[in-house]
């Protein structure tokens, strides 16, 4: 369904892939989400992790109505770092806030792997660029 990839960082390939319940199945509130196929989402490890038992109602689902990286998110190449879009209206920069924050997407990897991603595409001619670890890359190209 994800083609391989992390439902909320992009990653791929995903080693070891991981269910996320998008809200929290220890939570009292949650009980009856626990196998509801709505609320489970193919996610990589350090994000799950990172996630664990966290939730806030401002947290972005990948596979929400609108969802689009390019709305929420940008990206420096430069450090791999990413931070809400000044772009976009203040309810949606708290939103990729509160994701970025939950998720922890400023770890070290993760961080890495966008830079790396970014300058092996830079680089490759149009028609010889590899599949991308990250497909919200091809918004950029």
């Amino acid at each position: 369904m994800t083609s391989d990839h992390c439902c909320y960082c992009d990653v791929a390939p995903l080693d070891g892939a991981e269910v996320d319940h998008f809200r929290p199945k220890s939570r009292p509130e949650f009980y009856d989400l626990v196998c509801d196929w709505d609320n489970l989402l193919v996610s990589c490890g350090p994000c799950n992790n990172g996630k664990g038992e966290d939730w806030d109602p401002r947290l972005l689902r990948p596979d929400e109505p609108g969802f689009a990286f390019a709305r929420y998110f940008v990206v420096d190449f430069e450090t791999g770092a990413i931070s809400p879009n000044n772009a976009a209206t203040e309810a949606d920069q708290q939103r990729a806030q509160v994701t970025i924050d939950t998720l922890k997407l400023y770890r070290p990897a993760a961080k890495k792997l966008r830079k790396v991603m970014w300058n092996v595409l830079r680089r490759a001619d149009a028609g010889e660029r590899p599949l991308l670890a990250c497909r919200f890359l091809a918004d950029y190209f």
